[in-house]
């Protein structure tokens, strides 16, 4: 077991069929790790705080490492999993990376699944830290590779390209769109609507040869044609047509001598 000074701040709560029924004592080793790897990494952040430096990353994710080798002295490897499911810096970000992928529930066990697939590649990284050389730069770049081809074999094609396609906002836009319309399935088209446009704003918006009222009646143009893309995308009604421009017209008072010719 590992030795460590009693912790005083709240402790963590272990509770379930994997940890709930550890013996008391290793119960209150892991509240001393937890406990201890907390202070070292604040003891950690207040040093650099007073040296005017930020923390490093890879600083940071050696910490973290240290405070799993504890771990794993003291647990089985599912006990070591379940603990960092509830309690690590990566279980934490990666439920912060699903809350913002609007519509993309997870269960608890593709939750685990996702977990397990990204870990170790999540570890690896966070040790690179930041470094910018080109030997860290190509390494850092293979594993965000491995960790992408590792997550779409264990979501499968159909929900690793909802997951993929999720972290772009404006396929959450589109997606949000559809499903408020009640055609879910028309998420993509809307999506493609949505980038089409999108290219032909940016074009009108550069074209120096336009002028600005000519812009603006182009731009007007585009919503339009969008408009009524989205209605057929989505099987609704297309929107009615604007009103045409009245014909400009001109008074004239009737003078002696006027003719209709000599008006005209």
């Amino acid at each position: 077991q590992v030795s460590l000074p009693r912790p005083t701040r709240p402790g963590i709560t272990l509770d379930g069929p994997v940890l709930g029924t550890l013996p008391n004592e290793v119960k209150q080793t892991l509240q001393e790790i937890s406990a201890y790897s907390q202070d070292r990494i604040q003891a950690y952040v207040e040093a650099r705080r007073k040296e005017g430096k930020a923390p490093d990353p890879a600083d940071l994710a050696k910490l973290r490492q240290q405070t799993r080798e504890e771990l794993a002295r003291v647990l089985t490897p599912q006990q070591v999993e379940e603990f960092l499911l509830r309690f690590s810096s990566n279980a934490s970000a990666l439920r912060d990376e699903l809350s913002q992928l609007q519509f993309f529930n997870v269960s608890q066990d593709e939750f685990r699944t996702l977990f397990r697939a990204r870990d170790a590649f999540d570890q690896q990284l966070a040790l690179l830290g930041d470094a910018a050389d080109p030997a860290t730069a190509l390494r850092r770049t293979d594993l965000e590779r491995q960790r992408d081809n590792a997550v779409r074999l264990a979501l499968g094609e159909k929900r690793y390209l909802e997951y993929q396609q999720l972290h772009d906002a404006a396929y959450r836009d589109a997606f949000a769109q559809a499903q408020q319309a009640g055609s879910p399935e028309t998420a993509g088209a809307l999506y493609d609507i949505q980038r089409v446009v999108a290219d032909e704003q940016a074009r009108i918006r550069n074209d120096a040869s336009l002028t600005d009222e000519q812009k603006n009646i182009e731009l007007k143009r585009i919503e339009l044609e969008q408009l009524k893309a989205n209605a057929l995308a989505l099987g609704q009604e297309l929107p009615p047509e604007p009103p045409s421009p009245p014909t400009p017209t001109r008074t004239h008072s009737y003078r002696a001598g006027d003719t209709l010719l000599g008006l005209a």
